[in-house]
């Protein structure tokens, strides 16, 4: 009979979830420390981790109806893992004539202090434990001996989105190794983009014969139509998933909040602008249901939002729904969404934004959207990226890749280091600029780096110099 001991980590159950999964073993003891000193936020980090054990997060309030069984996940009794919590107050509480002969008690969650009377407790309890570490990609370090084993198993990324935030993902397709490897090398042609026949540097790349490419691709006919961008996702969860490192990409990440009232307000709330907007192809037809018209008697915006979502609630619950229309209304609840996810081997991913435009196009608040996703999915173990169609790639505080570059790996890069870009920037021209009257040399964008270091030790150097002078002036005040 193996036995896993280990402390819950109350700031995110993920880690703890990790080295039940990793690790193949039937019984499971969990160390529920201090709980009446939790805070609500993580009371709700249990909750996750319970609803997470017995495999959905589908709670009472939503019918079954209504929920998507790709939601779910594998849970630890069909994996054949009976789970005990014990609630305590110390360590010391716990029986420790559990242990039997080689368990494993993993010390990577608590403070340094519980996990030093957890390895001691358990040494005087047992003559042979393995004292393990799980890291970030799923593999234990066995402290005692320092063999590093491969993870049995792995959280799916919907489980680690759904144990960090309470969040749900809902995905389109993964990325295939086969099609990347087919179209990595895709050849391209360079658009001028200017107007009145101005000559202008040549901003965008577009892929020749893009027909062909889409088919191979295998981008179905609604996200084929002339002008839609749609196909630089597929591309790009495609070629990734030709890196080496990478383990699994998937194109359309939906994250959706799976509390009724909330799932419902997201959905109807999209559905509603898409049906105002003639560019998106929806219209309230596809569910066979439309919000009635407002009140005549005027209301307060806030006492409006709530009438209509009860109305719409009332018939979500009540309705006998196909399939096919609980798919759309679910792919419609989206609170954040991710064109493209890429899994690396190290635990890391890369979230991607995908731009059918050129880079001059590409606003700040793009940036600032992915870089805020990662922080929210994955901090602090995501690196965000933006993959566009213009003629270079540069570093704009996050990476932003042209698509023709992905055929050249950047998995090396595993932290945020800026030194670490410089390999996905060294074969890009510098950008052309007109001809002034002073000529001034345009760096390349990987020395961009060191400039902007530059700069900020100035700046300091001057604040520096701004204070003290500052400071000699106010004292020369308060002698006069």
């Amino acid at each position: 009979m193996s036995v896993l001991l280990t402390i819950l980590n109350r700031a995110d159950p993920t880690p703890t979830a990790r080295s039940i999964v990793s690790q193949n073993i039937s019984n499971v003891h969990i160390l529920v420390l201090g709980y009446d000193m939790y805070t609500d936020e993580q009371q709700s980090g249990l909750r996750r981790f319970e609803k997470w054990s017995i495999g959905s997060a589908r709670d009472e309030h939503f019918p079954k109806d209504k929920w998507l069984d790709d939601l779910d996940w594998i849970s630890l009794e069909d994996r054949g893992v009976n789970l005990t919590f014990h609630h305590l107050n110390s360590v010391s509480e716990f029986d420790f004539d559990i242990l039997v002969n080689g368990a494993s008690v993993d010390l990577f969650s608590g403070s340094k202090e519980q996990s030093g009377e957890l390895l001691r407790l358990s040494v005087d309890a047992c003559e042979s434990v393995d004292f393990v570490i799980t890291q970030l990609n799923g593999s234990t370090i066995n402290l005692k001996t320092g063999e590093v084993c491969e993870p049995c198993n792995l959280l799916s990324i919907n489980e680690m989105i759904w144990l960090s935030t309470g969040y749900v993902a809902l995905f389109d397709r993964f990325g295939e190794m086969e099609i990347g490897e087919a179209v990595k090398d895709w050849p391209f042609e360079s658009s001028p983009l200017g107007k009145n026949g101005k000559e202008v540097t040549k901003t965008k790349r577009i892929p020749k014969d893009i027909s062909e490419l889409k088919k191979i691709l295998r981008v179905p006919e609604e996200d084929s139509k002339d002008g839609s961008g749609y196909w630089l996702e597929y591309y790009t969860a495609d070629v990734l998933a030709t890196w080496p490192g990478v383990i699994e990409t998937r194109r359309q990440m939906h994250i959706i909040k799976p509390e009724i009232d909330e799932f419902v307000a997201s959905a109807f709330s999209n559905m509603n602008n898409q049906d105002k907007d003639e560019m998106q192809e929806f219209d309230w037809g596809k569910i066979g249901y439309k919000p009635p018209p407002n009140p005549e008697e005027r209301m307060e915006r806030e006492n409006h939002l709530l009438w209509r979502n009860k109305l719409n609630k009332t018939w979500f619950l009540e309705t006998v729904l196909d399939e096919s229309i609980v798919k759309i209304i679910w792919t419609k609840a989206n609170i954040m969404d991710v064109d493209v996810v890429a899994r690396l081997g190290n635990g890391f991913f890369i979230l991607c934004e995908c731009k059918d435009k050129s880079i001059n196009k590409i606003g700040h608040q793009i940036a600032e959207r992915i870089s805020s996703i990662c922080n929210t999915l994955f901090p602090p173990s995501s690196i965000p990226m933006i993959v566009h169609s213009g003629n270079k790639s540069r570093n704009n505080g996050i990476p932003e890749v042209t698509w023709s570059s992905l055929c050249e790996p950047i998995t090396a890069m595993s932290t945020s280091e800026h030194s670490l870009l410089k390999k996905l920037l060294k074969n890009n021209p510098p950008p052309r600029t007109r001809e002034r009257k002073r000529k001034r040399k345009n760096p390349s964008n990987a020395e961009l780096f060191d400039l902007i270091s530059d700069l900020f030790e100035k700046f300091d150097e001057r604040f520096d110099k701004i204070e003290s002078r500052l400071n000699l002036f106010l004292d020369t005040s308060e002698e006069e």
